[in-house]
């Protein structure tokens, strides 16, 4: 719910490449920095004149997102080829589509198109949407094999809830302060 595959694949991607590549420790003036670019992607990340510091220079938020994502082709090759598909350069694309022209397609792109659209503000929209999302729900129902699922999980966890429940027989002041000790 809320992530495609084509996400997934992607996240799997840099995850692997974070996983595969050194990360040499950073020092007090990097952590700074790395917060700083951390705050200003949060307050302006849109904006494609926004620039960030990278290895000590201002870099376009632009290039540097297309040159990370360059950084992952060929991890993306390779693992496509393992599995005789195209799954992690199509990943990869899709990431590079998002950033193509003069207005990003990246998500927080569609959100502000949708309010706009929509004539609501954040809040409203956001609650908007949540009631169109659980009306869906309502209307489609669980399929009776998921609900049968769902009911034997409910009465096997308020069992097991009652089961510790009946084996905890230390007062709760014993608990609290052994609580407190730790």
């Amino acid at each position: 719910m809320g992530v495609n595959q084509a996400q997934i694949d992607f996240l799997d991607l840099f995850l692997l490449d974070c996983l595969l590549n050194d990360s040499p420790r950073i020092g007090d003036d990097e952590c700074q920095r790395l917060d700083d670019n951390y705050k200003d992607v949060v307050a302006s990340g849109r904006w494609q004149e926004l620039s960030l510091c990278r290895g000590g220079q201002r870099v376009p938020v632009g290039p540097a997102a297309r040159e990370l994502l360059e950084q992952l082709q060929p991890l993306a090759e390779l693992l496509d080829s393992w599995g005789e598909s195209d799954t992690y350069c199509a990943a990869l694309a899709t990431q590079r589509d998002k950033l193509q022209g003069d207005d990003w397609s990246v998500p927080s792109a569609q959100v502000l198109d949708a309010m706009s659209g929509a004539g609501l503000g954040h809040r409203d929209w956001v609650m908007d949407i949540s009631r169109q999302h659980q009306q869906t729900l309502r209307n489609e129902g669980l399929a009776s094999d998921v609900l049968a699922d769902y009911q034997a999980m409910t009465e096997n966890s308020l069992a097991e809830q009652k089961t510790q429940e009946e084996a905890d027989t230390r007062p709760f002041s014993e608990f609290l302060e052994e609580y407190l000790r730790a």
